[in-house]
């Protein structure tokens, strides 16, 4: 048993050990595991895809952590240590993450094959996970021009969105890209996720636009959803002979004939 005269030392003792351990469970980070079992490599494989980008970024501040991963060589999970805060995850596949975790393409480009995910991650437990599941967020329009009048056109699509931002929102910017068809009329090109019914099809002959089409509005029109979670592709079909256009989407579940109007 303790001598009387050493008790408030041994008092003073356990206070500064109980300060001790409080502090160091307020200052002790969160342990966040991203869960990769979810995604689907072959499918990201076959749009052309090689490698993941990844984005942590402490809502209240503190170090932001990225890193990359090829699809081939991904393992079930990565480990990272966080603030105790709500975490913003984002995923990117396809096309290049600039710093800020957005992916947007110059103008004169097409868009890349692009699949997303973004989440807010309560990690103020001691662990956290995030099940990554990526989304698509690009369109490919098919293009086919019938009865084309003037040999030697070209094609142009033109849109006021340029890419996303890392909470996978359209980021706004000139877009434009060309559509090169091929001697039967047929040519495609990618298109990221739209939030209107800017997007036109300009058609151009010896340097000149000689035709614009209101395809953003066709599209919309035909039924297509662009605030949809999985982005589908589109056909559309110019016929000049009829000035018709003919708008597929969803897989063809729904199609649309307008009257081109020069």
């Amino acid at each position: 048993m303790c001598s009387d005269r050493f008790l408030p030392y041994l008092s003073a003792l356990v206070l500064v050990c109980s300060c001790s351990v409080k502090e160091d469970r307020v200052e002790c980070p969160c342990f966040l595991t991203l869960d990769w079992s979810a995604v689907d490599c072959w499918t990201l494989m076959e749009a052309g895809n090689d490698g993941l980008d990844w984005m942590a970024v402490p809502e209240g501040g503190g170090e932001v952590q990225a890193g990359s991963l090829a699809l081939e060589s991904a393992g079930p999970y990565t480990e990272l240590s966080v603030p105790k805060d709500t975490v913003c995850v984002s995923v990117s596949c396809g096309g290049v993450a600039g710093p800020d975790g957005s992916v947007t393409v110059e103008d004169g480009h097409g868009f890349p094959r692009l699949f997303f995910h973004t989440s807010s991650v309560d990690a103020t437990g001691a662990v956290a996970r995030d099940t990554i599941h990526l989304h698509r967020e690009h369109a490919e329009l098919f293009l086919y021009v019938r009865n084309v009048m003037m040999k030697g056109a070209s094609y142009t699509v033109e849109g006021t969105v340029a890419g996303c931002d890392r909470y996978g929102h359209p980021v706004p910017g000139h877009f434009s890209a060309s559509v090169d068809t091929d001697s039967r009329g047929f040519g495609s090109v990618v298109l990221p996720r739209q939030c209107d019914g800017s997007l036109r099809l300009n058609v151009s002959y010896a340097g000149d636009v000689v035709r614009s089409l209101a395809i953003g509005e066709y599209i919309i029109q035909s039924g297509y959803d662009w605030t949809a979670e999985d982005l589908g592709d589109i056909s559309m079909e110019i016929d000049y002979f009829q000035t018709k256009v003919t708008v597929r989407v969803e897989q063809w579940k729904k199609t649309l004939t307008f009257t081109i109007v020069f």
